[in-house]
């Protein structure tokens, strides 16, 4: 008897447990009520099923499927079924929802831009916002009146600009803020900030360069600054460090790199133009260091902190600059002999070069492969083969 009471406590124990952890995961599912219990019981109770035949007989193998567990197999497939689909059907209908509460705050935000353009002062006739001014105003004397045009001169000059560049932008149906269609990005800088060029129009009359970089607060939606590239006919690539920006452009015989601070946004300081001959064959950054290789098939003349590659039939020169993102220091170095193709990695790069090797008195033609080493602003060659 204590055996068997002793059996049925922890039977009921754990009972107890599984229903106390059960409820609370019974309380997060939501069933449809064609698959509550009451529904599947009444389906279960319509159906007829045979007694077993009263027969002594031995005992036979267990079956694991007869009508029943058919029937329950069945209902635990179609509860599984019912709790994915309604989970999956939550999920699309707050998706739909969201979608349309975004496209609604985008229709809001575009036409309370129209309305402010709309209501600028560009738009507003010189004859309408004279007859809105008191008559005391209008009648005063020609001092004050003078006095009144020298002090609104500044306002209507940064008016007439940005009225043209709104209906620029509007004509091509991009905001006038990000540069317009021909604005290219080049990369980030920080968390809110975007750097793009674009060639100079009709709009920037005092800048005397190709190409201009916009500094872009993509949060807000506007132009923070304007920063000429001189002798950049071609914009390529941008590297941004903390405050310092590398903006790398070439024409038709040399790359130039470009040094901006931009730790006060407003008024990026040019720290320093770098050019090296040739066209640019590869650019990366690692650890804060931008490395840049230009290749010239053409003899360079002039002074040059220069390396010959040994066994090179080659008349070309490759240019490795190394610059510094965190305080602007640069190192260059000129590798005469080399070939075209140029691989440039993280740490090292590789520069194939045709070259003559002697072997046994004899002279033959090679390929070549020249190692280039990187550690922080040092170039080295580390070995040829």
């Amino acid at each position: 008897m204590l055996a068997a009471y002793s059996e049925h406590r922890e039977h009921n124990l754990e009972m107890k447990y599984l229903r106390k952890r059960l409820s609370e995961v019974d309380a997060h599912i939501v069933l449809p009520d064609s698959l509550k219990g009451e529904a599947l019981l009444a389906r279960l109770d319509g159906v007829e099923q045979q007694a077993p035949p009263m027969s002594v007989t031995l005992m036979r193998p267990r079956r694991w499927f007869n009508a029943r567990s058919g029937f329950a197999y069945a209902a635990a497939f179609l509860l599984i079924v019912g709790l994915f689909y309604g989970l999956g059907f939550d999920k699309q209908s707050n998706l739909i929802d969201g979608t349309i509460t975004l496209d609604r705050e985008q229709g809001r935000s575009i036409e309370s831009r129209l309305e402010v353009e709309e209501t600028s002062p560009a738009s507003v006739p010189e004859a309408a916002a004279r007859a809105a001014l008191p008559a005391a105003e209008q009648s005063g004397e020609p001092e004050a009146n003078n006095s009144k045009a020298a002090d609104m001169a500044p306002f209507a000059a940064l008016s007439g600009p940005s009225a043209s560049t709104s209906k620029e932008a509007e004509d091509r149906n991009v905001p006038d803020a990000m540069g317009g269609v021909l604005s290219t990005q080049l990369c980030t800088f920080g968390e809110d900030y975007v750097l793009a060029c674009r060639p100079v129009d009709e709009n920037d009359p005092h800048i005397d360069a190709a190409n201009v970089l916009e500094v872009l607060n993509h949060r807000e939606n506007r132009l923070v600054a304007l920063v000429p590239l001189p002798a950049m006919d071609r914009v390529l690539k941008a590297f941004a460090g903390d405050h310092l920006v590398a903006v790398v452009g070439e024409d038709d015989h040399s790359v130039y790199t470009l040094t901006l601070d931009l730790s006060d946004l407003e008024e990026p300081k040019t720290l320093e133009l770098l050019e090296q001959p040739g066209a640019l064959a590869a650019a990366r950054v690692f650890e804060r260091v931008a490395h840049l290789v230009s290749y010239t098939s053409e003899p360079l003349e002039g002074e040059f902190h220069a390396v010959e590659l040994p066994h090179s039939s080659e008349t070309g020169a490759a240019v490795f600059t190394a610059l510094s993102l965190e305080d602007g220091s640069r190192n260059q170095v000129t590798f005469l002999g080399a070939g075209k193709e140029i691989k440039l990695y993280n740490i090292s790069a590789y520069v194939y070069f045709d070259g003559v090797s002697l072997e046994n008195d004899v002279e033959t033609s090679d390929l070549f492969v020249a190692q280039i080493k990187f550690n922080d602003l040092e170039i080295e060659l580390a070995g040829v083969s």
